[in-house]
């Protein structure tokens, strides 16, 4: 198995493979989506195979579907591709543990929350 290899730089500029992601994470009817405050542009499908401690921390911070919530997320990224509901996220999350969860969104993240 090829060992996965995480480059960050602060312009937002990813490679698969595994690290620590801070964003905007929505969840809602066919929405299950992950919003990199470093990359505005960029939309993640974000993919679990069972209900992970992310859904729970999801659950108890938003009032309502969709509700903007910041994480900090270790995990892994997927190359650049078609992924989620009709293919129409930048990448693929595959998240193993939270770091953070607030739903006070920090000022350094703001921009992610509107796109």
């Amino acid at each position: 198995m090829a060992v996965l290899i995480y480059l960050f730089s602060s312009f937002g500029n990813y490679t698969e493979g595994e690290g620590e992601f801070s964003g905007i994470v929505s969840f809602g009817f066919e929405t299950q989506s992950f919003k990199p405050c470093d990359s505005p542009g960029e939309r993640w499908w974000i993919w679990f195979p069972n209900q992970s401690d992310l859904v729970e921390y999801y659950s108890s911070l938003a009032s309502r579907d969709f509700e903007p919530i910041y994480f900090e997320i270790e995990g892994i990224i997927t190359e650049s591709g078609n992924y989620g509901h009709l293919g129409s996220y930048n990448r693929e999350l595959r998240p193993f543990r939270v770091i953070a969860a607030n739903n006070i969104i920090p000022s350094k993240c703001e921009v992610s929350r509107e796109s």
